[in-house]
Protein backbone atom coordinates (compact mmCIF):
# COMPACT_ATOMS: atom_id res chain seq x y z
CA UNK A 1 0.00 0.00 0.00
CA UNK A 2 1.05 3.19 -0.88
CA UNK A 3 0.66 5.86 1.96
CA UNK A 4 0.74 9.87 1.17
CA UNK A 5 0.32 12.99 3.17
CA UNK A 6 1.40 15.71 2.02
CA UNK A 7 3.22 18.23 3.74
CA UNK A 8 2.16 21.80 2.38
CA UNK A 9 2.95 25.34 3.44
CA UNK A 10 1.08 27.12 1.23
CA UNK A 11 3.08 30.30 0.79
CA UNK A 12 5.75 29.98 2.94
CA UNK A 13 9.19 31.13 2.27
CA UNK A 14 12.80 30.57 2.92
CA UNK A 15 12.75 30.35 6.91
CA UNK A 16 9.69 28.02 6.64
CA UNK A 17 9.45 24.54 6.59
CA UNK A 18 10.54 21.86 3.66
CA UNK A 19 8.19 21.00 1.43
CA UNK A 20 7.65 17.07 0.93
CA UNK A 21 5.36 13.76 0.17
CA UNK A 22 5.69 10.70 2.18
CA UNK A 23 6.30 8.17 -1.09
CA UNK A 24 6.25 4.79 0.76
CA UNK A 25 5.63 3.95 3.96
CA UNK A 26 7.98 0.44 3.40
CA UNK A 27 9.88 1.48 0.81
CA UNK A 28 13.03 -1.11 -0.68
CA UNK A 29 11.79 -2.99 2.56
CA UNK A 30 9.99 -2.94 5.48
CA UNK A 31 11.88 -0.99 7.82
CA UNK A 32 12.31 2.23 5.65
CA UNK A 33 10.07 5.43 5.05
CA UNK A 34 10.88 7.54 1.85
CA UNK A 35 10.15 11.10 1.33
CA UNK A 36 10.38 13.04 -1.46
CA UNK A 37 11.20 17.12 -1.57
CA UNK A 38 9.03 18.68 -3.66
CA UNK A 39 10.00 22.17 -3.29
CA UNK A 40 9.62 24.92 -5.07
CA UNK A 41 13.21 25.62 -3.62
CA UNK A 42 12.55 29.53 -3.98
CA UNK A 43 9.65 29.17 -1.46
CA UNK A 44 10.82 26.43 1.16
CA UNK A 45 13.97 25.04 2.28
CA UNK A 46 14.78 21.61 0.82
CA UNK A 47 14.47 18.48 3.36
CA UNK A 48 18.58 18.36 3.46
CA UNK A 49 18.08 22.02 4.93
CA UNK A 50 15.75 21.82 6.98
CA UNK A 51 16.49 17.67 8.16
CA UNK A 52 15.65 18.22 11.71
CA UNK A 53 11.79 19.81 11.41
CA UNK A 54 11.10 17.13 8.81
CA UNK A 55 12.69 14.11 11.14
CA UNK A 56 10.63 15.30 13.89
CA UNK A 57 7.23 15.59 11.63
CA UNK A 58 7.52 12.10 10.60
CA UNK A 59 8.88 10.89 13.77
CA UNK A 60 5.57 8.93 15.02
CA UNK A 61 6.35 6.94 11.77
CA UNK A 62 10.42 5.82 12.44
CA UNK A 63 9.54 3.94 15.64
CA UNK A 64 8.10 0.50 16.79
CA UNK A 65 9.91 -1.20 15.33
CA UNK A 66 12.58 1.12 14.28
CA UNK A 67 12.63 2.74 10.94
CA UNK A 68 15.21 4.25 8.03
CA UNK A 69 14.37 7.16 6.59
CA UNK A 70 15.21 7.65 3.52
CA UNK A 71 14.36 11.09 0.78
CA UNK A 72 15.05 11.75 -2.72
CA UNK A 73 16.61 15.05 -2.07
CA UNK A 74 16.17 18.54 -4.60
CA UNK A 75 18.64 17.07 -7.29
CA UNK A 76 16.60 13.53 -7.29
CA UNK A 77 19.38 11.58 -5.58
CA UNK A 78 18.52 9.06 -3.04
CA UNK A 79 19.47 10.00 0.36
CA UNK A 80 19.80 8.51 3.94
CA UNK A 81 18.69 10.78 7.07
CA UNK A 82 20.76 9.34 9.87
CA UNK A 83 18.92 8.76 13.17
CA UNK A 84 20.18 7.95 16.19
CA UNK A 85 18.48 7.18 20.19
CA UNK A 86 17.76 3.93 21.89
CA UNK A 87 14.15 2.73 21.71
CA UNK A 88 11.87 5.43 24.18
CA UNK A 89 14.22 8.00 23.61
CA UNK A 90 13.54 10.82 21.10
CA UNK A 91 15.38 10.22 17.58
CA UNK A 92 18.06 12.76 17.08
CA UNK A 93 19.56 13.53 13.53
CA UNK A 94 23.17 12.36 13.71
CA UNK A 95 23.67 13.20 9.72
CA UNK A 96 23.66 12.33 6.32
CA UNK A 97 24.52 9.00 4.42
CA UNK A 98 24.16 7.36 0.56
CA UNK A 99 22.43 4.24 1.32
CA UNK A 100 22.82 1.02 -0.69
CA UNK A 101 19.52 1.21 -2.26
CA UNK A 102 20.87 4.20 -4.45
CA UNK A 103 22.40 2.14 -6.36
CA UNK A 104 19.32 0.21 -7.29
Amino acid sequence: MNYRLIVDFGDAVIGGHANFRIERKHAFGSDIVLLRDLGPWDRHPTITNDAQWVMQTVAYMLVAPRKRLLYYDSAGELTELLLEGEDGEPLRLKGFGFPPEAAQ
